[in-house]
């Protein structure tokens, strides 16, 4: 395990970082590291952040599922232009439920 080393910290800093790790019963070491661990992404993180965006991109990108839903029931009722309008479209007009 790495050691760290921090000079010339500013003493109104210190003093917060102190009262802080006081607060949670820890030392300021232990302090620094749980901050460090809170706020500095390590390269797994940053990885699993990577991944978390690519799937709510491609979710974003998906037509909504009510609309899905409207147009399976569309198709599947033979309804169209004359009743709800925007029903080949995919629009939000339509039944509550399918």
């Amino acid at each position: 395990m790495a050691t760290l080393y921090v000079e010339n910290v500013p003493d109104d800093l210190y003093d917060a970082l102190r009262k802080q790790a006081r607060h949670n019963h820890k030392s300021i070491a232990a302090e620094v590291i749980t901050l460090l661990k809170e706020n500095v992404p390590t390269a797994e993180e940053l990885r699993k952040r990577r991944q978390f965006l690519q799937k709510m991109r491609a979710l974003s990108s998906q037509r909504p599922l009510a609309s899905r839903r409207l147009k399976k029931w569309c198709a599947r009722t033979g309804s169209g232009e004359h009743i709800y309008p925007r029903c080949e479209r995919g629009g939000e007009m339509g039944p509550a439920r399918y």
